[in-house]
């Protein structure tokens, strides 16, 4: 019975560190894709 528990908690861990780690990817995407956006306004100023 402790082993099923066991790997329960396992299971719960992994997905949580999976989520917060798809979560952290997406963030990542944001920032470089807001930089590309500022670096595209800032050549639209300029020119």
């Amino acid at each position: 019975m402790s082993n099923i528990v066991k790997t329960l908690q396992n299971m719960t861990h992994t997905k949580i560190v999976f989520d917060s780690t798809k979560q952290l990817s997406f963030f990542i995407a944001f920032l470089i894709n807001f930089r590309k956006g500022v670096q595209q306004d800032q050549l639209l100023w300029t020119n």
